[in-house]
């Protein structure tokens, strides 16, 4: 039922009736003492008029991952390495539809299965990777902080502000292999509508197919930026570097226009996947525990597998 007006709502999480606070502003939240619907039991909800849109919001960001994969995740969140991003990304980490909450569910949940080689190419188990979330280490020790370190550098060379650092989603690193992942839950490969800060990221021409004018125009800003920086950290790192692009079927379309635009190679590649293929693969090596196929469904992660 669609709302015309701010009315009195039930929560989705205890059935309790939830009142209004209408002297907030209808406006996007940006904190809990923003939004206009606040349930005594913890949870908030965004200020979509209509009720059918209106997310559910967790009162910490744990509370929005299974049980299962809740260890490490304030620490990755503490160190992220976008500093001045990292207070948005735990709010928005709390909503129900987060983008990042969805990553790290998947990620560290193939990672306790070893079954993080569902991403790579050759689909091989090989050895366990290190693993960086927004370029937090959180698997690999030495390893891990060795590329985070790397990262670091190749964002100084790169002129990007030391406080709002590029943060890949995912990096996994292999001994022969660097992956860079780029993922997209329900929303779609984003089209920056200003070039400003394309520079910083095409002073190598060779890394495109078409003229950098070409690629800023094309907009895809974020996918670049890994591509730049993905590409650099797997030639320091001695590695071949694939930028994997993972995200609903939706999104294949704009993935494959951006790869028309990159000069690939055997040392450097891209690639797209759903988040059903991964799964899938996942599942192809082996059996799966209930918890993560109960929340692929929930988020409607196996629709489709390509």
């Amino acid at each position: 039922m669609t709302m015309t007006a701010y009315t009195s709502m039930t929560c989705r999480l205890c059935q309790a009736t939830v009142h209004p606070d209408l002297a907030i502003p209808a406006k996007a939240p940006k904190s809990p003492a923003e939004c206009m619907y606040r349930c005594t039991c913890g949870v908030a909800y965004s200020n979509a008029v209509d009720v059918a849109k209106r997310t559910l919001i967790w009162a910490t960001p744990e509370q929005n991952v299974p049980t299962q994969v809740v260890a490490g995740l304030a620490d990755a969140l503490d160190h992220a390495v976008n500093l001045r991003n990292r207070r948005p990304k735990r709010w928005h980490f709390r909503f129900e539809t987060s983008e990042d909450a969805v990553t790290w569910t998947v990620v560290r949940g193939l990672a306790d299965l070893g079954r993080l080689g569902a991403v790579r190419p050759d689909g091989s188990v090989a050895d366990t990777p290190a693993v960086l979330l927004w370029g937090a280490p959180t698997q690999g020790g030495a390893t891990g902080h060795a590329v985070a370190s790397e990262l670091a550098d190749v964002s100084a060379d790169l002129r990007e502000k030391a406080s709002a650092r590029s943060e890949p989603d995912v990096i996994l690193v292999w001994p022969d292999l660097l992956i860079l992942i780029e993922a997209k839950y329900r929303s779609p490969n984003t089209r920056q509508k200003s070039p400003n800060g394309f520079p910083l990221y095409l002073d190598l021409p060779d890394l495109f197919a078409v003229d950098v004018e070409s690629v800023a125009k094309a907009a895809f800003y974020e996918l670049t930026r890994n591509w730049r920086i993905g590409s650099e950290l797997g030639s320091r790192l001695g590695r071949d570097m694939l930028l994997l692009n993972i995200a609903r079927e939706e999104a294949r379309d704009s993935a494959t226009q951006f790869s028309k635009l990159l000069e690939q190679s055997s040392s450097r590649s891209f690639g797209f996947l759903t988040w059903a293929d991964v799964l899938g693969r996942a599942a192809d090596a082996g059996p799966r525990p209930g918890w993560l196929g109960k929340y692929a469904d929930a988020r409607g992660l196996r629709a489709s597998r390509g």
